[in-house]
């Protein structure tokens, strides 16, 4: 992989990866809205930077085991690449410049020069065809836009990029014949390359996919250029093999085909995807924000049981809370090495109302405890108006992180359109239930399911639950999960009791098994069921 972890803005010390590559764009535009501004960048921001802005055609690539820099021109400036041997801090900016350009510091291994030289080499030739496509692009928008007012441009972390108007699908062309691991991998998707490029939805789920095919196929979605992909609408790559690596590679390749102000469900559950993966969705989905005139349509993402843990959940985090999703309803981050640190930076997005259309949040199978606090307040500062489902199953809640929780979705008003609420398999003992128990009391109307599994849920809990069933706070609960706690006869007694309320719900599911429920508790349940029959 040959980028760097983040972008850096400003600043006199360089930041290299192993290869000791360093970017600069030189924004030099004599415009008073467009100060001069120079960023480091990964080669990655680079390609995405191009397939935004486009080059003026005028590229001219230099190796650093040749005779110097790569030069890319573009309209609004030049585009630096300076590759070598340097490591991260080394003085200051010129000399570090100084340094990495002189062969004597290119030090790397030859097989490691092989691959960096084929990289560049093709993105050489990735940006000479996009800068053409780009050309004819630009020069329509301005025939469209002739007299009319230029339009203030977004700057900010991921630079200058003017939106434009909506693009239109470009015809289908012949262009050059497809290569060998090309047809190779349509065959293996059973596609057509007319249809990859028409089908409003791909599902290439399953496919045992890694990330020389990921390779492969940003090849062909890029073949079409900055308008070949705008009929996209649903993407699925789950169930398969991609790294970091090929994730940001089919990211830029949706980017420079224009696919994302478009796509409203985007879906990579169970692939092999880090932060640095995390970090290409991120980058991905906020230039396009930038871009989209009506802003991103994305409804679903799906990234359940990957590894991009806390850096990978920080970075998605930050780069919605610049560019909102303002249409996102479900996000699913299942299994994917998540602890306070990832929850408490979701949290802060949520406060800043920056996904205000959130229905359904998935963050079971993770390592959160007190962050689950955080989401609390959050939800309290920003009240979640269409929350319908919240998993945090299979985490580390104790007692005071739940009961912040509880309090934040009574206070918040969420409570009253919840319909799914997932807190099994944590660390909850009565104190949490009781608080929970008095959240509900304030009104869950809505409430479908409710599962309280595998904790260590006692007598004094499972009262406070029965009062607020037997109260008809959640007249519409249809399954309840309170099975392999510690809850005894007592407990089980209030619960059965409640269950003859009136204006009880009518349970179509009760899981009280593995407890310590005798022969008491079970007769009260028993005659209880019996009564709701009749």
């Amino acid at each position: 992989m040959l980028h760097k972890r983040q972008l850096v803005l400003g600043g006199a010390t360089p930041v290299l990866d192993k290869f000791g590559i360093e970017v600069r764009y030189n924004c030099s535009s004599s415009s008073a809205r467009m100060p001069r501004i120079t960023y480091r960048m990964s080669l990655r921001h680079l390609f995405v930077l191009l397939a935004l802005r486009g080059a003026s055609g005028q590229i001219r690539m230099q190796y650093p085991f040749g005779a110097g820099p790569i030069i890319v021109q573009c309209p609004s400036g030049d585009i630096t690449v300076t590759c070598g041997e340097a490591s991260a801090g080394a003085g200051s900016a010129p000399a570090a410049a100084a340094a990495v350009t002189a062969p004597a510091a290119v030090a790397a291994p030859d097989a490691a020069m092989a691959e960096l030289r084929q990289q560049m080499l093709e993105m050489s030739q990735a940006m000479t065809r996009m800068s053409e496509e780009r050309k004819q692009l630009l020069t329509e928008v301005e025939k469209a836009k002739a007299g009319a007012a230029p339009v203030q441009a977004a700057v900010d972390a991921y630079g200058s990029t003017p939106p434009l108007p909506p693009p239109q699908a470009a015809p289908m062309q012949t262009g050059a014949p497809l290569s060998t691991a090309e047809s190779a991998l349509l065959t293996r998707l059973e596609i057509t390359q007319a249809q990859l490029y028409s089908e409003t939805q791909l599902d290439f789920s399953s496919r045992q996919l890694d990330d020389s095919d990921c390779k492969t196929l940003a090849e062909l979605l890029s073949a079409r250029g900055a308008t070949g992909m705008v009929r996209l609408q649903e993407l699925w790559l789950s169930e398969n093999l991609i790294g970091d690596a090929g994730l940001t590679l089919v990211m830029a390749a949706l980017t420079a085909g224009g696919a994302l102000p478009s796509l409203t469900k985007l879906f990579l559950t169970n692939n092999q995807i880090g932060a640095d993966g995390a970090r290409a969705v991120a980058d991905a989905l906020g230039l396009a924000a930038l871009t989209a005139r009506d802003g991103l349509r994305l409804q679903e993402l799906g990234l359940s049981e990957n590894q991009m843990g806390d850096d990978g959940l920080r970075a998605l985090a930050a780069a919605v809370g610049r560019a909102p999703l303002a249409q996102l309803e479900e996000l699913w981050l299942t299994d994917n090495r998540v602890g306070d640190a990832g929850a408490r930076a979701l949290a802060d997005c949520l406060s800043a109302g920056a996904l205000p259309r959130l229905r359904n949040l998935f963050l079971n199978h993770n390592q959160i405890g007190g962050g689950a606090a955080a989401l609390g307040r959050a939800w309290a500062a920003a009240p979640p108006r269409h929350l319908e489902q919240l998993d945090l199953s299979y985490n580390q809640l104790d007692d005071e992180a739940a009961a912040q929780l509880a309090d934040g979705l009574r206070t918040s008003g969420a409570m009253y359109e919840l319909q799914h609420l997932w807190l099994g398999s944590n660390a909850l003992s009565d104190a949490a239930v009781v608080a929970l128990a008095e959240a509900l009391e304030g009104g869950a109307p809505k409430l479908h399911e409710l599962n309280l599994q595998w904790n260590s849920i006692a007598n004094d809990g499972a009262s406070a639950l029965a009062k607020a069933i037997g109260g008809g706070a959640v007249s519409n609960l249809q399954y309840l999960y309170l099975d392999n706690n510690q809850i005894g006869d007592d407990g089980a007694v209030s619960l059965a009791d409640s269950l003859r309320s009136k204006v009880a719900p009518v349970l179509k599911e009760l899981h009280i098994w593995s407890n310590h429920i005798g022969d008491v508790g079970r007769t009260a349940f028993e005659n209880a069921l019996a009564a709701q029959g009749d």
